[in-house]
């Protein structure tokens, strides 16, 4: 459980389930907090979003997460799109690396 992690654990969320870009969305508000600076959120198969145009998919909510203002940042923390991890070959997954 994440209460008992010391604080500064290194915690990586990895979303993977329902794929459009609101559900997305509601689960990047609720589980980025978590992250700690330094790990990773991982939005799963943002390849659906280039596949099945046009169609609001996860691509969108991670660009959302990534150029939110000044106040979501605060609640969400701040993310970067770790793109240095696509040299293992493409997934179709955005690593998020929080780094604030």
């Amino acid at each position: 459980e994440l209460q008992l992690l010391e604080p500064g654990t290194p915690v990586i969320v990895s979303l993977d389930s329902d794929h459009t870009a609101i559900y997305v969305w509601e689960e990047i508000q609720v589980y980025a907090p978590f992250v700690t600076i330094g790990s990773y959120l991982i939005v799963q198969d943002v390849i659906l979003s280039f596949v099945k145009r046009p169609w609001r998919g996860p691509l969108d909510a991670v660009h959302k997460l990534i150029d939110a203002d000044a106040e979501t940042k605060a609640l969400l923390g701040t993310f970067i799109w770790d793109q240095s991890l696509e040299i293992y070959g493409y997934t179709g997954h955005a690593y998020l690396k929080r780094v604030a």
